[in-house]
């Protein structure tokens, strides 16, 4: 527009006194005015349409420039808006303790958006409202009314799960007054996935003091303090359970404690009695007492490890052992004292012996036994046929190994404990396993570890087993072991 009289022009408005000629143009941006370049003179017709031109054209660079500085201040803004909120995002989600979180979180609201009022306000779900947790007016404390789900500005955006922007309270009906100078209110909610948890809630004594912005920035702050509640929740509802287990322990320990025996029995003949009950932690799973049976009891000491059946079977089978090896030893001195009573009537006949002539004969061995060996080898018939040899003692078990085996038959002696040497008969070497395992369990029942449950046998070749000095000690150069449990023959395998 250009005014080389202002005087003539009635829109003229005579702001700067002297003033005769005037020359505006607009700033214009993408068909947006910006503003306007205006250019005063005390001269009248001090301006001409070439003065018009130039500075329209100017006009158009000074907009370029005032739009890019506008978009740089906007980003700007933005980048610092989107740092402060990674900070608060950072400090907030470090805060496990619900009540200084709150306080936390409308502290650092003041940071992105100014505010004269601010609540926020948790949904308690036993009784269907919104309880303030946390109020502050310009920046101390202050107190807030709990609200109905549906009521006022709050009550609706936590139903509806929505934002809600007000820029003039009195011209809403959802509005209820509490504080007689507010305007304008914004209430953002706080949501983890379809839960909403509560609200922010801000008033301002100023209309349209919020805005889309402001809902947008505060919406991103109310997505990360709704989480951080949550965890905050979680974790007290942990440290709870942590709290009542702990008491529950503790009672339980006091309990456990209280049913031990204080101390052991002092008054038990022939026996000294000791026990230490150490848990874990700060319980244990068992339970002990000492018990002192009158002497008409009898008492029978059971594996923990084995069901009752199973503790049963092996004390009937041990009874059988006992029963068995009674018979043995029975059998054994009967033959003892039969020698002996041969023995003394030989000494009788050497006494009254007047010469060689009148000592009795010496016994003569069956052919191929030797006389030192005893009665010989026990002899039976493994399952498959097979010849099976069983030592009876020292002398006897290296007769055994290094006269009647042949290097290819099998020997198989308990190991590590003393007892019988076995040779099992395979001149064509058709032993298989099953006879090898029995030949073992038989080694097994003459040995030191007759009583036991399972016994570990050494099973090899004859020709790997050397003299080992003593009669009966042998050095093993390889073997097999097999785990067998130990079985009497007498009555299973047939006698030769």
């Amino acid at each position: 527009m250009l005014v080389n009289d202002v005087h003539k022009d009635p829109r003229y408005l005579g702001v700067v006194p002297g003033i005769n000629a005037q020359l505006v143009v607009p700033l214009r941006h993408k068909k947006r005015v910006m503003g306007a370049l205006n250019l005063l003179s005390d001269r009248a017709g001090a301006f001409t349409e070439r003065d018009e031109n130039i500075l329209a054209q100017f006009g158009v660079h000074v907009a370029q420039a005032l739009a890019n500085a506008r978009m740089f201040e906007q980003e700007r803004e933005h980048t610092e808006t989107l740092e402060t909120l990674t900070e608060i995002a950072r400090e907030v989600g470090a805060i496990l303790d619900l009540d200084e979180l709150l306080h936390r979180i409308a502290i650092l609201t003041k940071r992105l958006i100014s505010y004269r009022t601010f609540g926020i306000l948790l949904f308690n779900e036993s009784r269907q409202q919104l309880e303030p947790k946390v109020a502050l007016q310009y920046g101390e404390k202050t107190s807030m009314l709990n609200i109905k789900i549906g009521e006022g500005l709050v009550g609706y955006s936590m139903l509806h799960k929505v934002p809600v922007l007000v820029n003039d309270v009195s011209q809403d009906p959802r509005y209820i007054p509490v504080v007689n100078d507010v305007r304008s209110e914004l209430v953002i909610p706080l949501m983890v996935k379809e839960r909403c948890l509560g609200v922010f809630d801000l008033e301002s004594p100023e209309l349209n003091a919020f805005t889309p912005r402001h809902v947008e920035i505060l919406g991103i702050l109310a997505s990360q303090a709704a989480v951080a509640i949550e965890n905050a929740r979680l974790y007290e509802a942990v440290r709870e359970n942590e709290l009542r287990l702990e008491r529950e322990i503790d009672f339980a320990r006091r309990v456990q404690t209280a049913l031990l025996p204080a101390e052991a029995p002092r008054k038990l003949k022939g026996v000294e009695v000791a026990a230490r009950f150490q848990p874990a932690g700060q319980i244990g799973g068992d339970v002990y007492d000492f018990l002192s049976p009158d002497p008409s009891t009898l008492v029978i000491a059971v594996d923990p490890r084995l069901s009752l059946p199973r503790n049963a079977d092996r004390l009937f089978e041990k009874a059988r052992r006992a029963e068995r090896a009674a018979r043995r030893l029975e059998e054994r001195l009967r033959e003892t004292r039969r020698a002996l009573t041969e023995a003394r009537r030989e000494e009788e006949a050497v006494g009254a012996a007047r010469n060689a002539a009148d000592l009795p004969a010496p016994p003569v061995a069956p052919p191929g036994d030797d006389p030192r060996a005893g009665a010989g080898p026990r002899t039976y018939l493994t399952t498959r046929g097979l010849t099976l040899l069983v030592g009876r003692g020292a002398r006897d078990n290296q007769q055994l190994t290094f006269a009647s085996a042949r290097p290819d038959d099998w020997w198989l002696h308990a190991r590590d404990v003393p007892g019988a040497h076995v040779v099992l008969r395979d001149p064509e070497g058709r032993a298989t396993d099953a006879d090898r395992r029995e030949a073992a369990e038989v080694a097994a029942f003459f040995s030191a570890q007759a009583r036991e449950a399972q016994a570990d046998v050494h099973v090899t070749r004859r020709r790997n087993v050397r003299p080992g000095g003593a009669p009966g000690r042998v050095r093993v150069l390889q073997s097999e072991t097999l785990r067998v449990p130990p079985r009497d023959p007498e009555g299973r395998l047939r006698r030769r």
